[in-house]
């Protein structure tokens, strides 16, 4: 005898609240080492400036890709979510027939 399908949509949706929470959160944090790093190139003259300009752009490119890949991850996890409850809607309709 099989196991009935049981899904705890409370605990999903609880999960993937949580999930974008930190996703906002590492956005947030990247805003703040955007600022970070403005404020330190105000604060550079001369040579220094120019290296620490090289950085920068290093920095920002990854800080780039970073927010690039959290808002893939976020939509993969909306995804999940939605594609679980769509499978299990399609699951209890075989029943029904």
């Amino acid at each position: 005898m099989s196991m009935p399908i049981s899904l705890d949509y409370g605990l999903i949706a609880d999960i993937t609240d949580r999930v974008e929470k930190v996703g906002g959160d590492m956005t947030a944090n990247r805003e703040g080492l955007e600022q970070l790093a403005r404020q330190l190139l105000q604060d550079f003259v001369g040579a220094g400036a120019t290296g620490y300009e090289d950085i920068v752009r290093e920095l920002n490119t990854r800080l780039t890709n970073y927010e690039n890949n959290l808002s893939r991850l976020n939509g993969a996890i909306v995804a999940a979510k939605d594609y679980t409850h769509a499978t299990d809607v399609a699951q209890g309709n075989r029943f029904r027939h």
